[in-house]
């Protein structure tokens, strides 16, 4: 694995994005700020059960917060990837439902 040389903060701080411009013009979406408030604090579902919830990463200058497209393309990719995963952890758990489980229930 190739490892990225550190970004240096006056190179982050260049592209910061106060969080309310992201919101409107970053985000495909008109999105509300409680919801976006959501990702920033508890997040969403991970890809596999158990796996640490996806967050927006944020920095804050002051009291207000700021993004960075890359935290926005990194978050937006994460999730993705959990969407489309869950219907396969939805399948596998169908799958694992042994024959005397159901015959227990008297589905079988």
């Amino acid at each position: 694995m190739i490892q990225e040389e550190p970004r240096r903060f006056d190179d982050v701080f260049c592209e910061l994005v106060p969080l309310a411009v992201a919101r409107k013009t970053l985000i495909p979406k008109s999105c509300s700020p409680a919801t976006i408030w959501r990702w920033i604090t508890k997040g969403l579902e991970p890809a596999e059960a158990g796996g640490e919830r996806i967050r927006l990463a944020v920095t804050y200058v002051g009291r207000t917060p700021y993004v960075t497209r890359q935290d926005l393309d990194a978050f937006f990719k994460q999730c993705t990837a959990a969407r489309l995963a869950k219907p396969n952890r939805i399948l596998q758990r169908a799958a694992d439902v042994s024959a005397e489980e159901l015959r227990a229930a008297g589905l079988s």
